[in-house]
């Protein structure tokens, strides 16, 4: 099954670590869009923010059957064969 690239995702980044783990709740909304364009904009970041990075997606992304993704998914993706590089979907 092909993934959903122009699915409705969110992009979080979590505070700096203050020696407690993240939460979700904790973190700030930086960008809701595609999937695409949510995986470009965190593969942007400095390496530190795209390490505190998840992307919260409708649904689950085909092949990874997750609905929140962290900074190892995203960089899965951004190296999918089908994967929008361009912007063009």
């Amino acid at each position: 099954m092909a993934i959903d690239w122009n699915t409705t995702a969110a992009v979080y980044v979590l505070p700096r670590p203050r020696g407690t783990a993240g939460s979700l709740e904790r973190a700030t909304l930086r960008r809701q869009t595609t999937l695409a364009d949510a995986v470009r904009y965190v593969m942007g970041l400095s390496f530190e923010d795209r390490s505190r990075s998840t992307i919260q997606v409708d649904g689950k992304v085909s092949g990874t059957e997750k609905d929140l993704l962290q900074a190892p998914d995203i960089e899965a993706l951004a190296q999918h064969p089908d994967f929008p590089r361009d912007g063009r979907q």
